[in-house]
């Protein structure tokens, strides 16, 4: 978001985790945390490292407005945050833990209300649970990672979800309120993480597998179930997306789209989100949050250290690093991110072996394309290795182009990455066309018959 924002409470720079964003059907809301209530406009009821929820709206000249809604408790007892959406009335959640314990905070948005504290209250304990995460399904709430003492839910526990009543927050079972327990979360074990609508169906993902909620008419309304691939979750913060596709990391560090069909397709980066997921801090601020831009068919997955954006084409590190992103109004991208300053860009290839497994000397790399920026230049480095059963890859530094955008790294290996950087993206005029490598075969073991042992590949 800019940088104009008038709010009589929050802190607005980026401090990972937070702020964070939620783009909604009626509302936008902010996330923010407050270090000190003095630093809150007199009456605003906030406590020290509180947790804030801001309803946000832009003006026409640019400039943001948050309007105080709701103290959802400590941070630092808070790992994830969620929204039901039914427009101008929601539900909020936020779960965590204090040590051991789980902690939920749910509040309901009161529609009559203009703004302000006095527009929440706290969920009807008789007719609602705390929950960790929901959906609107058609007018219909369902939720899921259940925590009450009520006995109507006292049997049910994190690993759970229920429904309520067509057109009513009431879950108190019945002809069509109901609950059913997840296949990983049986006799009170497993956590539901996310619940989302999917097309027809309902989307549950959590950390002992993904399945979804059929729902149907006969014999009774009701819901029935199937498991989905996926290994399950390790937390809400890495599933993201919209009533048309979800995406997610699951606790095999593996990337998965889903569709509205509920099919899954595998498209992997483990390498990348193993390192981005384990990178740990003494505090946990570092968590991996993950956010979806609809009209841009865009995924943000980052820790606060780095960042990643996977879109139809693949998979770039970026230099913002993003907590939420999304689009206002259907139009508008907007969201909170920090800026890393590393304005270099670079690409590598997946590995490359030349259709040998023998040892080779890659020679030279030639880059075809044109690349004019003020003060840049265009460099090239090579990884490579010789175990097959090792995943470390050695590295040169990296080696400026001459004017013809030739290198010689030359260097042996049985695999090889190769890289290409130039020094500044901003303002550039950058077009790749091809990246030419020539090697020589040095193991010649299992070759049979004539080869050429000096290859050019592109």
């Amino acid at each position: 978001m800019t940088d104009s924002i008038v709010s009589s409470c929050g802190t607005w720079d980026v401090t990972w985790p937070y702020p964070q964003a939620i783009f909604g059907k009626y509302y936008t809301w902010a996330f923010a945390a407050v270090a000190t209530a003095a630093a809150c406009t007199t009456g605003v009821p906030a406590a020290n490292n509180s947790l804030m929820l801001f309803e946000m709206y832009c003006d026409t000249s640019d400039v943001w407005h948050s309007d105080y809604g709701f103290d959802l408790g400590a941070h630092a007892y808070i790992d994830q945050v969620d929204i039901l959406d039914f427009g101008p009335f929601y539900a909020v959640s936020a779960f965590g833990y204090n040590g051991n314990s789980p902690v939920i905070t749910c509040a309901l948005r009161l529609p009559d209300i203009a703004v302000g504290a006095s527009a929440f209250t706290a969920i009807e304990t008789s007719q609602v649970p705390d929950f960790i995460s929901g959906c609107n399904f058609n007018g219909q709430a369902v939720i899921g990672g259940i925590k009450s003492t009520n006995a109507l839910w006292e049997d049910r526990g994190l690993g759970s979800v229920c429904w309520s009543k067509i057109g009513s927050f009431d879950f108190r079972p019945g002809v069509v309120a109901g609950y059913m327990d997840m296949g990983w979360g049986e006799y009170g074990e497993g956590i539901v993480y996310k619940v989302r609508k999917l097309g027809n169906f309902v989307a549950v993902f959590g950390d002992g597998g993904i399945a979804g909620l059929i729902p149907t008419s006969k014999p009774v309304t009701t819901f029935g179930y199937k498991n989905l691939p996926g290994a399950g979750v390790r937390s809400g913060n890495h599933v993201a997306g919209d009533e048309h596709v979800q995406g997610f990391i699951d606790s095999n560090y593996d990337f998965w789209l889903m569709d509205a069909r509920l099919q899954s397709q595998k498209l992997g980066y483990r390498e990348w989100f193993k390192d981005l997921l384990e990178y740990t801090h003494i505090t946990n601020d570092y968590r991996t949050l993950m956010s979806y831009v609809p009209s841009k068919k865009r995924f943000y997955i980052s820790n606060g250290n780095d960042c990643y954006v996977l879109n139809e084409h693949g998979l770039y590190k970026c230099n913002q690093r993003v907590t939420s992103a999304g689009d206002y109004r259907g139009k508008l991208l907007c969201g909170f991110f920090s800026d890393n300053a590393d304005y270099e860009w670079r690409l590598e290839t997946n590995e490359l072996d030349f259709k040998q497994r023998g040892l080779k000397t890659l020679q030279n790399v030639e880059v075809a394309g044109r690349y004019v920026k003020t003060s840049g230049a265009m460099s090239t480095r090579v990884k490579y290795k010789n175990n097959d059963l090792s995943s470390t890859w050695n590295a040169l530094g990296w080696i400026p182009l001459n004017p013809k955008g030739i290198a010689y790294p030359i260097v042996s290996g049985s695999e090889f990455r190769v890289g290409v950087k130039g020094t500044d993206y901003r303002e550039a005029d950058l077009s790749l066309d091809e990246i030419t490598m020539r090697v020589k075969l040095i193991d010649k073991t299992n070759i049979r018959g004539l080869y050429n042992a000096n290859k050019t590949v592109s």
